[in-house]
């Protein structure tokens, strides 16, 4: 994911001229079915990448190295809606040009599920990391008791 982040404005940009030449693409219906290709292609890298390609599943990693993945992902989409926006704007601004018109929420709704799913992810590991702690402290008073004869 680190890799793909760089080039997601430059994507728009090729998106937003195929937009102004294309006779194809130059609905909102058929732009918003590109977007949405390329929404979903986003979020099956990610899960690719969460999973070492398919290999491993969160629960056989490290939990650093998979946080880390998680926010590899979540900078992805950020970085997604920001060129979006900024292409909008910039779009907006241009005499002459049509501005994007379909709903967001139709094109980065289900890319924004996936992100509250991978904040739910961290905040499982978090919880766990909570009572892990909590559970070794016990098990290390239980065992002193166990050495420690009473008084």
């Amino acid at each position: 994911m680190p890799g793909m982040t760089p080039y997601i404005m430059m994507l728009f940009n090729t998106v937003r001229m195929i937009h102004s030449i294309s006779k194809y693409y130059n609905t909102s219906d058929k732009l918003s079915a590109l977007l949405i290709k390329i929404t979903n292609q986003m979020i099956r890298a990610c899960q690719v990448y969460i999973s070492c390609q398919g290999t491993a599943s969160i629960w056989s990693q490290p939990r650093s190295d998979v946080r880390l993945k998680i926010q590899h992902c979540l900078k992805l989409h950020a970085t997604y809606r920001t060129a979006y926006q900024k292409t909008k704007e910039k779009l907006e601004a241009m005499p002459g040009e049509r501005p994007f018109s379909f709903s967001e929420q139709y094109v980065f709704g289900k890319f924004e599920a996936f992100c509250c799913r991978l904040n739910n992810i961290t905040g499982l590991f978090d919880d766990i990391d909570k009572f892990s702690d909590f559970f070794e402290g016990r098990a290390e008073f239980v065992v002193g008791c166990m050495v420690t004869p009473p008084a």
